[in-house]
């Protein structure tokens, strides 16, 4: 017996009702990155490894185990490397998350010259190896922006405006809070690693096996775990805030006063870091309210002003956020929202001969070029089921065109609720067709 065909682990298909629910999310985030105006851009999906390890850190989770390695068939299963021309000697990876590709895009394509700030938007699919969970899968989509080019506090508190206002327009706006904090940046990082891994080393033997490696690498990232023990001891760790240098601290500040001038809800978080290291100074995420943990953030972000800098172009400032599409479609389909409905077609179109399939089609042509959904199954059923398939389609309107209608060049249109028709010739069938429609 042959084995049964599946979606690989972590992955899954987006049916076309669960689609409706995505697109909802996209036209959201489109019409709000529009009018604060973001421009649209899309990079590859394939990276070379190093453009993700020199951003989010050599020994983060995403790096060491999350990525996906790409490799030809013609390359063993176990090579991670191609083995092609010149510039295919690197190790090519699925890319993990979409900031590292629009800096080394802004980079290689001189967007320094552009007017700055540059404001950037992006939606597309990302891959990481993870545990399948609701909401998370190893390919999941991600809808984001990217401020480059300006370091004023105020950009911090527009990207969060943007985040909130898009998740706002989903109608989840009350259900929401925004987490904040500030990571210091060049001048005081030093001061917070020492400070913290001065606390964790305390309790070395009781930090998980990854958080032990944390410590040698990367003390922060111990604030972002999610086992209990590690958070247990992560919560008498010293308040970031408390190490800030004086210009971060008023940096932070600054941001916390636009916050409160354009009305959004927030809180402090203090062992908020995110599990980056390319961010400096203020990081944050929306989430429900209801998440007191705060372990299922919908949108997350941040600023990095140094990470162009390490990519080797210019030091130049930077802020953005990502949300995580499932997340937030998980959280529409709980709230008592209008229910999201299939397309309907406005038309079936029913054809009962060879010549009439031919005249249905040119029909489609016309109505479809003229923004008029159309369906139509393009059988050789007879009338009775065809005219079944057009009640369960919910239709308004059916064209009916057999051997006769093809031969004089004409169609029935019949009106689905009441079964009255007409005759009509199909030159004169989309206005007929929108003046029908416009009586709905």
């Amino acid at each position: 017996m042959p084995k049964k065909i599946q979606t690989v682990r972590g992955m899954t298909d987006i049916l076309p009702r669960q689609q409706v629910f995505f697109e909802r999310v996209f036209q959201a985030f489109r019409v709000t990155a529009r009018a604060f105006g973001f421009e649209q851009i899309e990079t590859p999906l394939v990276e070379e490894a190093g453009l993700f390890a020199r951003a989010i850190g050599e020994g983060s989770d995403i790096v060491t185990k999350q990525m996906f390695a790409v490799s030809r068939l013609a390359d063993s299963p176990r090579q991670a490397r191609t083995k092609g021309t010149d510039d295919e000697k690197g190790e090519l990876v699925l890319r993990p998350e979409a900031t590292a590709s629009v800096v080394r895009a802004y980079i290689e394509h001189g967007m320094h010259t552009w007017p700055q700030p540059v404001k950037l938007s992006y939606i597309g699919p990302m891959f990481r190896y993870e545990r399948p969970q609701a909401g998370r899968y190893r390919q999941f989509w991600q809808a984001g922006v990217e401020i480059i080019g300006e370091g004023d506090a105020s950009i911090d508190a527009l990207t969060m405006l943007v985040g909130w206002q898009t998740l706002e327009k989903l109608g989840l706006g009350e259900q929401l809070v925004i987490s904040v904090n500030s990571v210091g940046d060049k001048a005081c990082r030093p001061r917070i690693r020492k400070q913290l891994a001065a606390h964790f080393e305390k309790h070395a033997d009781a930090l998980c096996e990854d958080c032990q490696e944390r410590l040698k690498t990367n003390p922060l990232r111990i604030l972002d775990c999610k086992q209990d023990s590690c958070r247990k001891i992560a919560e008498s760790a010293p308040e970031l805030i408390d190490l800030l240098c004086e210009d971060c601290r008023a940096h932070f500040r600054m941001t916390l006063e636009y916050l409160d001038e354009l009305g959004l809800p927030y809180e402090l978080s203090q062992r908020l870091v995110r599990g980056l290291d390319y961010y400096t100074r203020t990081v944050f995420e929306i989430g429900a309210l209801n998440d007191e943990a705060r372990q299922s953030s919908l949108l997350g972000g941040g600023r990095y002003d140094t990470l162009i800098e390490e990519y080797g172009g210019r030091p130049t400032p930077a802020s953005g956020f990502a949300i995580g599409v499932e997340r937030v479609v998980e959280l529409i389909k709980t709230k008592k929202m209008p229910s999201v409905q299939p397309l309907t077609p406005q038309v079936f179109l029913i054809q009962l001969s060879e010549g009439a399939r031919k005249a249905a089609l040119r029909v489609a042509r016309t109505l479809t070029k003229n923004d008029i959904q159309v369906s139509s199954g393009m059988t050789k059923g007879s009338l009775k089921a065809q005219l079944r398939s057009a009640d369960r389609s919910k239709a308004p309107i059916s064209l009916i065109i057999g051997q006769r209608e093809a031969f004089d060049a004409t169609a029935i249109v019949r009106e689905m609720d009441d079964g009255s028709q007409e005759t009509v010739a199909q030159s004169a069938i989309l206005e007929t067709i929108r003046k029908r429609l416009s009586q709905k």
